[in-house]
């Protein structure tokens, strides 16, 4: 779903995936791995919805799953929130943010993580 939706507005726009990702600060090979199924990081939604003035919305299928009510790119199994069975259980800090984070839109979410991706590279 991701990959279509890209493609859908890139050709809108009259330009390749492959354009945008190097826009972007990508390489072409990364429109390569989307078409196959990769999905991108949530810096590279930003970045598209940045690119094409959309909300970040636009690009994520909003539904939840059963299991951990997270919010699912489409088409994949992988889930940005979602919980394994093998992680320790969580302290109370990391409790509170979950329950913050539960309040939030997916956008808030979005900037959250590229806040908290920024402070693990310092």
């Amino acid at each position: 779903m991701f990959y279509k939706k890209l493609e859908r507005i890139c050709f809108e726009n009259g330009i390749s995936v492959r354009y945008v990702a190097t826009q972007i600060g990508l390489s072409p090979q990364s429109a390569l791995g989307w078409k196959n199924g990769s999905q991108p990081s949530p810096a590279t939604i930003k970045k598209l919805a940045e690119y094409f003035n959309v909300s970040i919305e636009y690009f994520l299928d909003t539904a939840t799953t059963a299991d951990h009510g997270s919010i699912a790119f489409s088409g994949s199994n992988n889930n940005f929130f979602a919980q394994t069975q093998n992680q320790a259980p969580l302290g109370e800090l990391e409790e509170e943010i979950l329950n913050l984070c539960k309040k939030m839109s997916i956008k808030q979410k979005m900037e959250l993580l590229q806040t908290a991706y920024s402070i693990l590279e310092k």
